[in-house]
């Protein structure tokens, strides 16, 4: 995972339309944590705009790997800046008790899906 800060929500949404447009991004999905009606509570409240997706480049190709997804956040420094190492750490210790308290096979709510752009 790879992270942008951005200070303003304009240009965290100039940045997911640099991606869209160029040939070579193959976006695979986009969750928009911003969104008003995304449950802020898969995340404690933490906000950000996950982007998965693949580099499709001929140098990508030659190395075999442009089939690889990768996660990229954008994120806005306001929110970046109040992420401590220990916020951090509660955060990681929540998730893993919530995943193992969840029964066989559920996954939890769907995640909220919505293109910014």
């Amino acid at each position: 995972m790879q992270a942008i800060y951005f200070a303003s929500l304009e240009d965290l949404l100039s940045c997911v339309e640099v991606l869209a447009a160029d040939p070579e991004v193959r976006i695979q999905r986009i969750v928009n944590q911003m969104d008003p009606a995304y449950d802020g509570s898969r995340t404690l409240g933490y906000r950000a705009v996950v982007v998965n997706l693949r580099l499709d480049t001929p140098f990508a190709r030659r190395l075999a790997v442009d089939t690889h997804i990768c996660e990229l956040r954008l994120e806005l420094t306001a929110f970046a800046e109040l992420m401590t190492n220990d916020r951090h750490a509660r955060y990681l210790r929540w998730k893993k008790r919530r995943g193992a308290a969840k029964p066989p096979g559920d996954q939890g709510p769907p995640i909220v899906v919505r293109a910014i752009v």
